[in-house]
């Protein structure tokens, strides 16, 4: 269970077409629920992630210096 966790965080790592378009509607103000159920609704299984692993690549240590928590909604911060 812990390595399919691993395996989706490293898809929106290395997935670069799928992490700029994540950071591109984090820094228009979507959250993490709108990113992930627009990205359902697309259908694609290689383009999706959920919105804990969204959560989680804002706060990898690699990616804090984009400082994407600031567009986060106030009740989502930590």
């Amino acid at each position: 269970m812990a390595r399919k966790r691993r395996q989706r965080l490293m898809k929106l790592l290395y997935c670069h077409d799928l992490q700029g378009y994540v950071i591109d509607k984090i820094q228009q103000y979507w959250s993490t629920d709108q990113i992930s159920e627009y990205l359902k609704r697309l259908n694609d299984e290689n383009f999706y992630v959920c919105r804990e692993t969204i959560h989680a690549f804002i706060y990898r240590i690699e990616v804090t210096s984009l400082r994407l928590y600031r567009y986060l909604q106030k009740d989502c911060k930590r």
